[in-house]
């Protein structure tokens, strides 16, 4: 009974999610359709990392479309924040 619940609930969190190796070597969870070169990146103030893809915009200028949210373990509630490593971008919405 209990390794069926397991099942059932690892079912719904697993649904729509792909198995992920980031290129430092976290391992995690993020939505179907991601892909290599995309980018996991965690927002000031936010707990959840996002998968992000770079595109090119007019002018050769570098945007990142929102793909959506991802557990990455590791990388949950700011784990790994050391803020002198931290690579800050400005971010515009559109």
């Amino acid at each position: 009974r209990l390794a069926r619940e397991f099942l059932l609930k690892a079912a719904v969190v697993t649904d729509r999610r792909d198995f992920i190796v980031t290129g430092d070597g976290y391992m995690g969870l993020a939505p179907k359709g991601t892909q290599i070169g995309d980018v996991v990146c965690v927002f000031s103030g936010s707990d959840t990392p996002f998968v992000l893809r770079p595109m090119e915009a007019a002018g050769g200028k570098t945007v990142y479309r929102v793909v959506g949210d991802c557990y990455v373990h590791g990388l949950m509630k700011g784990e790994v924040f050391d803020m002198s490593e931290i690579e800050k971008i400005g971010i515009e919405l559109i």
